[in-house]
């Protein structure tokens, strides 16, 4: 995801650049979500959807301070990244467990 972060600044650009900029970032949005979910389902497949749902949201909220954090880490705070990985690793793992 951090090696994507120049691509990304670029993607948000050209998407902007569209007429119907947000209902692009909207759909681009709701695609990254059912993505998600469905990532959460393979990997609890007893999770409840309405669960896998709400856990795509957070997830996708998280996913977004990434790049901030890595900013942070450059900073001169080492283990930003990691946190947030063992973060949403605990979270995953608490998905799987109650499946």
């Amino acid at each position: 995801m951090l090696t994507l972060r120049g691509e990304r600044a670029a993607a948000l650009v050209l998407v902007d650049a569209l007429s119907d900029a947000g209902d692009r970032r909207l759909e681009l949005r709701h695609r990254m979500r059912r993505l998600l979910e469905q990532l959460l389902q393979a990997s609890a497949p007893g999770l409840d959807p309405a669960r896998a749902e709400t856990m795509a949201v957070v997830l996708q909220n998280l996913l977004k301070t990434v790049p901030r954090l890595a900013d942070e880490e450059d900073a001169g705070h080492p283990g930003v990244i990691s946190e947030i990985r063992a973060l949403i690793q605990l979270y995953i793992d608490s998905a799987r467990a109650t499946a």
